[in-house]
């Protein structure tokens, strides 16, 4: 009897590893969100924050509005102004007007010191200096 109760706590045991085990592990084609970069959705394109945060705009950049919740694909950017270049008929990049980090170098930002400034979006794909 002794060797039936141990054996099934035995199971138990082992199925409840497993269990645990398969529940903490990632699937390999699961795409888990926290691993991508912020995403906007602007006229069916997708666009990533691109470069460091300036505090003041390019020359020829001028509002084009505001971004909508469907644009800013849970990014928390809706109602956030974005400008764009208003002599180029693509649109390839835009800054939008933003809290974000503050610069502590070349290459590197304090996210802990928060800021407003304007953030250059790049579509997918397209890199412009």
């Amino acid at each position: 009897m002794k060797k039936l109760v141990a054996l099934v706590l035995t199971l138990v045991c082992a199925l409840g590893l497993v269990g645990w085990l398969r529940s903490n592990s990632k699937n390999k084609d699961e795409v888990v969100s926290e691993d991508l970069p912020p995403i906007l959705i602007m006229r069916e394109q997708y666009f990533i924050a691109y470069d460091m945060p300036i505090s003041e705009l390019p020359d020829d950049f001028e509002c084009m509005g505001e971004i909508t919740e469907e644009e800013a694909n849970g990014t928390g950017l809706q109602g956030c102004k974005y400008y764009a270049n208003k002599y180029l008929s693509s649109f390839v990049e835009f800054y939008v007007y933003q809290e974000c980090g503050t610069p502590v170098d070349e290459n590197a930002v304090d996210s802990t010191k928060r800021q407003w400034a304007y953030v250059k979006w790049v579509r997918e794909g397209f890199e412009r200096e």
